[in-house]
């Protein structure tokens, strides 16, 4: 575009917004105004270069009716994964540094599918193209069965530290008591949603 001396025949540009927060600009770009036979993609990181592709990315919406009840009697407990890296979904995905949603959906299955505890709460992410660096989730149980809870959080912690600990050594699961009592939950015991959390989710709120 600078060039006053590079032969060329006509040449069309094209400069969209809000790539980073959802495609927008790309979105509303209206198809069969650009006339040239060829596209090159210049969405890079670095100055001098022409990409032939680049990360893509997809929002899905999910919604699925629950039945929330008036929380019960049992003990109250905020799980949190925290300790990764987190990074760009784009140019970080496969630098395999964990995705805390992710985990937290997979001790969330391992305490659905052994104890009978009901789920409160659930939030994780920042952003839609941020890998998740920290999730918590707020669970009831019997406090008869706190000695088990405690044993099921760590042994998924250690599961998935064995997959992480050389990339992410600081990567880890903290079992507290929370501020307040939830007013409501969910029996969703074994239920698919969660499994689901494992691997697709990237940001997830109540």
């Amino acid at each position: 575009m600078e060039s006053d001396n590079i032969a060329h025949g006509p040449l069309e540009f094209v400069f969209t917004i809000d790539e980073e927060t959802g495609l927008t600009g790309a979105a509303e770009f209206p198809g069969g105004l650009l006339k040239s036979k060829y596209f090159l993609n210049l969405d890079n990181e670095e100055i001098g270069t022409i990409c032939i592709g680049c990360s893509g990315g997809i929002k899905t919406m999910a919604r699925r009716k629950v039945g929330l009840h008036p929380a019960g009697a049992g003990s109250a407990w905020r799980i949190k994964v925290s300790g990764l890296k987190g990074g760009h979904s784009g140019v970080d995905i496969h630098q395999g540094r964990g995705n805390a949603l992710r985990i937290l959906g997979g001790v969330l299955q391992v305490l659905l599918d052994r104890l009978p505890v009901e789920v409160a709460e659930i939030n994780g992410g920042s952003a839609q193209n941020a890998i998740p660096r920290e999730a918590a989730a707020v669970v009831l149980l019997d406090p008869s069965r706190e000695s088990d809870l405690k044993s099921q959080v760590a042994a998924a912690e250690a599961g998935y530290k064995a997959d992480l600990e050389a990339s992410i050594p600081d990567c880890r699961s903290q079992l507290r008591r929370p501020n307040a009592q939830p007013e409501f939950s969910t029996r969703m015991t074994r239920n698919k949603p969660w499994r689901c959390s494992r691997a697709c989710i990237t940001a997830f709120s109540r």
